[in-house]
């Protein structure tokens, strides 16, 4: 579901909201801009106008991933993660999750584990940094240990992926 995806995806991006209204425009980064489920800094009056990517650097990659029970329906968990490398080594790394929690969430203790572990124990290490980072909520769907074991696998791919 778009709905769900494409805030996490202006998070990994670093996406700025220029909001209008009669008083004049403001910008809001992206991260700032999503508070909660169906929640956002949109003030009364005000219309979103705008959506401000970035240009890449050379080097950024990116990867978009997700679970869902079938092709359309909103994410169990999901994943959209960027990343730059310099001589093999990530110099930033960024993996927003969503279906994890009311907003589109940075797992940044993910991050950093994953910027400096090696392929072959980098799940256990993932899944701890992961139970800092995310705090799910469980539903018919899945429970919140499920959504976290499912998070740190979509990092595991992500970052297989951003590595290539």
């Amino acid at each position: 579901d778009p709905a769900a995806e494409l805030p996490a995806c202006k998070v990994a991006l670093e996406a700025a909201l220029v909001l209008a209204s009669r008083a004049g425009e403001r910008r809001v980064r992206a991260a700032d801009f999503f508070k909660g489920y169906y929640q956002t800094d949109l003030r009364a009056g005000e219309l979103l106008v705008r959506v401000e990517i970035p240009l890449p650097e050379l080097g950024w990659r990116y990867h978009f991933d997700e679970f869902s029970r079938r092709h359309g329906d909103f994410a169990i968990a999901g994943l959209a993660a960027s990343g730059h490398r310099t001589g093999g080594k990530f110099d930033e790394l960024r993996l927003v999750f969503f279906g994890c929690g009311a907003k589109p969430l940075r797992a940044r203790a993910a991050e950093a584990i994953a910027a400096r572990l090696p392929a072959q124990p980098r799940y256990a290490a993932l899944r701890a940094a992961l139970d800092r980072d995310l705090d799910p909520q469980g539903d018919l769907n899945a429970g919140p240990e499920m959504r976290k074991h499912l998070a740190a696998v979509l990092a595991e791919r992500a970052i297989g992926a951003l590595t290539r």
